[in-house]
């Protein structure tokens, strides 16, 4: 049985989510947070599998609330939940280490899709949101030029191996596991490529690596 906590400052909204969630025998609401810090509060104290969290919701955002439970247990899921969601929002709720984003347009039985297939390790994201975050990339430019091509050849299969993780959403704990490299040595190598390909975070760093095929 997944237990799973809705954090949602509109009573009706979530009783709403809490009946569609439970038409599946495996999914268990096991409570309510009507802000970031009631959320934060309850998975310090309860087991919870994963967390529904509405982005705008009083006294701690869902961003802000985001980080603040992926540091305290990196094992629990969270999926952010959004009716609007612009391209900071978007840059920001994957940096805080979301394992992703929904529309509350979506329909019933792709909601309990999505909370399944985040519990099972995938990252999920609204078609409408994951367009946004591509268009923007591809705005943006993530085209290679001389001095990055250079670079290319000098890549160090560690460099290569940490590029393909972080294009699979893995997190430095992970990628440290994986690879047998100490979690400092993986944001640094980080933190070199970021700079070798000018782009400011490891989701620029990922559609950079997949646009120009370095995977």
């Amino acid at each position: 049985m997944y237990r799973i906590l809705i954090a949602e400052n509109q009573p009706l909204v979530r009783e709403g989510i809490k009946l569609i969630l439970e038409q599946d025998s495996e999914i268990d609401v096991m409570g309510f947070a009507s802000n970031g810090n009631d959320a934060f509060n309850i998975i310090k104290h309860n087991k919870v599998d994963l967390v529904l969290m509405d982005i705008v919701i009083d006294d701690c955002n869902g961003i802000e609330a985001t980080e603040k439970i992926k540091k305290f247990d990196p094992s629990i899921k969270v999926l952010t939940l959004t009716s609007f969601c612009n391209e900071v929002d978007i840059i920001e709720i994957i940096n805080a280490g979301a394992d992703g984003c929904i529309s509350k347009n979506m329909e019933s039985l792709n909601l309990i899709l999505a909370v399944k297939g985040t519990l099972s390790g995938l990252k999920i994201f609204h078609h409408d949101i994951y367009e946004t975050l591509i268009n923007n990339s591809i705005r943006l430019g993530y085209e290679i030029n001389k001095s990055q091509k250079a670079c290319l050849h000098k890549l160090t299969q560690n460099e290569l191996d940490i590029l393909k993780l972080i294009v699979e959403g893995k997190k430095n704990e992970d990628i440290s596991e994986e690879i047998c490299l100490s979690e400092g040595r993986v944001r640094n190598v980080i933190t070199d490529l970021l700079l070798k390909f000018n782009v400011d975070n490891r989701t620029q760093l990922a559609v950079f690596a997949v646009k120009n095929k370095l995977i």
